[in-house]
């Protein structure tokens, strides 16, 4: 399939992945931000997947969890390298 796609189509792929990525983090790890006096409303109980990550890479008692965490947040670091 490599050699029917030109250049500028590669570029364009690219551009769409590197858009999701950024759209990924910035999902992950957005904080309430006050700007223009809007602030992402979020019920009292329900953490935020950044707090949820952390939550399970501190579990001691479910270690499968904790290694799926982890690998998860090692992969979100590959990502945050290539933006």
């Amino acid at each position: 399939m490599a050699r029917y796609i030109d250049d500028q189509l590669v570029n364009v792929i690219n551009q769409i992945i590197m858009q999701n990525n950024r759209e990924i983090i910035h999902f992950i790890f957005e904080e309430d931000d006050g700007d223009s006096g809007t602030v992402k409303k979020r019920r009292s109980n329900q953490k935020s997947l950044k707090e949820q990550i952390i939550e399970k890479i501190s579990n001691k008692t479910d270690m499968r969890s904790r290694h799926l965490a982890i690998e998860f947040m090692i992969e979100l670091c590959q990502i945050l390298k290539s933006l």
